[in-house]
């Protein structure tokens, strides 16, 4: 068992119990600050429960949702032609073993060693998955993700990092769907799995306050959604034009058109009307909830808490455990 004033302390990462126990078993304290970082990435809870003398037990609680998947969703998303890879990996004999392992399983592929080529090939070609190292040749593979998820073609295509000395919640947090090291045949079985797999919904979020949006954005990666970041209501309409939203996420107060101005351009656009959407207010006068009710949208009045934000997205597209 565990002492009680102990217990917290170890999911910290290099804390162990006492000297002897390393000295007996090993290891470098780091492993259930690991576990507890992955549970915390998929939204759920890891802890502990431990009486001295009697043994310890450990929990680990995830939000799953029930039911039946939705008829667009049920038939596996695997492309009906050739599958295409676009691989970056500045390591040369590295970036040849993946992709001959790539290859062999029946994938196209692209390759580069530089995130700048990448973004060019991703404006003339359409890939159906991307695996990217960490270090690239004129930026890291989270910089590189994070330009990715910027662009309205590229917001929810797969992409995984690989590499040593990666964070899996990190990586999540900036839009990638999963980080691997080690065994390429594992890297390509989990390539097939992403494609086989529906694409994440896509959040379109107006929000012009950097560290708000930050926050709203990295825990709507967390919860398994991409998310397209803008600053203001104009290019918001510019990019769902692009490529339509599966979600609206505003505040009512952003330049260049408000939140109120987009939404109102949603609801006479074909492709933008069934759009469902949030508006985010500190105003809430009767005059106001009413012009955001009578354009179809949610309010969240601020201050409001991100996850409490996830949770209500994830209950208008269905994808939670409170949809209906």
């Amino acid at each position: 068992g565990i002492p009680a004033d102990q217990l917290e302390g170890i999911f910290e990462k290099f804390r162990q119990l006492e000297r002897s126990a390393t000295r007996s078993h090993g290891g470098a304290g780091l492993g259930l600050a690991i576990c507890r970082a992955i549970v915390e990435a998929f939204g759920g809870d890891l802890w502990a429960e431990s009486e001295e003398g009697a043994g310890s037990r450990f929990f680990v609680r995830l939000r799953l949702a029930y039911g039946e998947p939705r008829a667009e969703e049920a038939a596996p998303r695997a492309p009906a032609g050739p599958k295409r890879a676009l691989l970056l990996e500045r390591d040369p004999d590295l970036k040849r073993l993946l992709r001959a392992q790539l290859e062999d399983e029946g994938w196209e592929v692209r390759d580069a060693a530089r995130g700048k080529e990448a973004l060019e090939i991703l404006g003339e070609k359409s890939v159906d998955l991307i695996l990217a190292g960490l270090e690239l040749e004129d930026m890291h593979g989270l910089e590189f993700v994070q330009r990715l998820r910027s662009a309205p073609a590229s917001v929810d295509i797969p992409a995984l990092l690989t590499g040593a000395g990666g964070d899996l919640s990190q990586a999540i947090a900036y839009g990638a769907d999963g980080w691997m090291v080690g065994d390429p045949d594992a890297l390509v079985a989990e390539a097939a799995r992403l494609i086989s797999s529906p694409r994440r919904r896509v959040v379109l979020l107006i929000e012009d306050d950097p560290a708000v949006r930050l926050a709203v954005a990295r825990g709507l990666r967390r919860a398994g959604f991409a998310c397209l970041e803008v600053a203001s209501g104009a290019r918001a309409l510019e990019y769902a034009r692009q490529r339509p939203p599966d979600l609206l996420l505003t505040d009512l107060e952003v330049p260049e058109k408000d939140g109120l101005e987009v939404l109102r351009e949603f609801r006479v656009d074909p492709r933008l009307l069934d759009v469902p959407a949030i508006v985010i207010t500190g105003h809430q006068t009767a005059e106001t909830l009413e012009a955001i009710r009578s354009l179809r949208a949610q309010v969240i009045g601020k201050p409001f808490a991100p996850a409490a934000m996830v949770r209500e997205v994830e209950r208008l597209l269905g994808t939670g455990p409170d949809a209906s």
